[in-house]
């Protein structure tokens, strides 16, 4: 299953025993293949690293920055006509979701939540996922 990762998951899963953390765990596992952009892999860094810092944290993200960086399918994003997301930052995921033809976009963002199912590509929560992939 091909999936889209949004940075709050990304990030949350790094860091707290969240059910994000087990979607992460299922990508390092093989259960899931994750596509990113070069966009999208460098919002991981500034994310991680940003809230790291911010928090204090002792967890180091560069692990799981690598194993994306080395596992995970890169994609061009295929360009999109107008804006699908209220948040314009967020319509990077459902171009990388196009451009990979992905399963699905794994996200707790209510804003992606609420688009349903954009470009026949639904958009699920972490435990949406974790529920599929049992």
């Amino acid at each position: 299953m091909v999936v889209v990762l949004d940075t709050t998951s990304f990030v949350s899963g790094i860091y707290w025993r969240t059910e994000a953390h087990r979607v992460l765990q299922a990508f390092a596992n093989g259960r899931i293949v994750l596509a990113v952009t070069q966009s999208i892999l460098h919002e991981y860094a500034r994310v991680a690293m940003a809230v790291r810092a911010e928090e204090g944290l002792e967890i180091d993200p560069q692990p799981w920055l690598n194993a994306v960086a080395e596992l995970a399918f890169e994609f061009e994003p295929t360009p999109l006509r107008d804006a699908v997301c209220l948040d314009a930052h967020d319509d990077q995921f459902i171009a990388c979701a196009l451009a990979a033809q992905a399963d699905a976009i794994v996200t707790r963002d209510n804003d992606l939540l609420s688009l349903g199912k954009p470009f026949g590509i639904p958009i699920l929560t972490p435990r949406q996922l974790l529920a599929l992939i049992k």
